[in-house]
C-alpha cells in the first residue's frame, strides 16, 4: 500500500482516540479519583514521562488520558458510561466489539509495523462506519472529509509526521520498538557483543533469534544512546 494510506490510518486512529478522550472529559465526574485505575494512571505516567517536553500536570487524570492507548481509553469510557446520556451509552456499547477487533490494526499502524491488505481494509472500514454518526466522532469526521476531498494531503501530513520526529537520534530504518508497557529490558552481554560487531569491520550485521525474543528492541534501543554514535 502507498505511504499516504498508512498515514491516513494513523491520522484516523489518532482522531478516534481524541474523540474518545473528549467524551471522557465531558463526563460530569465529580470524583476524579475514580476516572482511572491505579494501574492505568501508573502506565500513562510512565509513557508521558518518556516523552520529551512534558509541561503538563501529571497528577491531572484527564491529561493522563493521552498516555493511554485506544483500548484503554475505551475501557475508561465504558467503565464510566453511567455518566453518559442514554443514547451515547447505548451507541458505545454497540461498537465495543468493533473497537476490540481494531486494536491489533491500530497498534500495527501506531508502532510502524507492516500492515496486511486486510488490516488496511479493516482500518478504513472502521473509520467509514464511525463517520456515519459524526456527533460521536467530530474530529474523525472533520479529518476524514478533509482528506476525502484532497487525498494528496496525506503526503504533506506524512512529511509533517517525519519532521516532528525527535531530533538528536541516530537515523536508521528500523521499525519502532514496541515495549511501551515494560520499557527496554537490558541485556548487557548481548548489547556489548552487538556493539562490538557493529563497530567492527563488517558492513552488515545480522541478528538472529526466535520470534518475539527482542531482536528489534536490542538492535534499535542502543541507537538512541550517545555512546553508539
Amino acid at each position: 500500500m502507498s505511504s499516504y494510506q498508512r498515514v491516513a490510518l494513523f491520522v484516523f486512529f489518532d482522531s478516534i482516540e481524541q474523540d474518545l478522550s473528549e467524551h471522557i472529559r465531558r463526563m460530569p465526574i465529580t470524583d476524579h479519583g475514580i476516572l482511572l485505575t491505579l494501574e492505568e494512571a501508573r502506565k500513562a505516567t510512565a509513557v508521558l514521562e518518556r516523552r520529551s517536553s512534558i509541561d503538563e500536570d501529571l497528577s491531572d487524570p484527564y491529561y493522563l488520558l493521552s498516555g493511554l492507548d485506544l483500548g484503554e481509553k475505551f475501557s475508561v469510557l465504558m467503565r464510566n458510561r453511567k455518566f453518559l446520556d442514554l443514547s451515547a451509552a447505548k451507541y458505545f456499547a454497540s461498537i465495543q466489539e468493533a473497537i476490540e477487533r481494531s486494536i491489533p490494526t491500530r497498534n500495527a499502524v501506531m508502532h510502524g509495523r507492516p500492515l496486511t491488505t486486510i488490516e488496511f481494509m479493516n482500518g478504513f472500514a472502521l473509520a467509514d462506519d464511525f463517520i456515519r454518526v459524526p456527533r460521536y466522532w467530530p474530529n474523525l469526521s472533520k479529518i476524514y472529509k478533509k482528506y476525502a476531498e484532497n487525498p494528496e494531503a496525506f503526503i504533506a501530513q506524512s512529511v509533517t509526521l517525519l519532521d516532528d520526529s525527535p531530533s538528536g537520534e541516530v537515523l536508521n530504518n528500523l521499525p519502532i520498538p514496541d515495549y511501551d508497557d515494560t520499557g527496554f529490558l537490558p541485556r548487557p552481554d548481548l548489547e556489548k557483543e552487538l556493539k562490538k560487531k557493529i563497530l567492527g569491520r563488517h558492513p552488515v550485521i545480522t541478528v538472529l533469534g526466535e520470534g518475539g525474543n527482542g531482536k528489534t528492541a536490542l538492535t534499535l534501543y542502543p541507537s538512541h544512546l550517545k555512546s553508539w554514535r
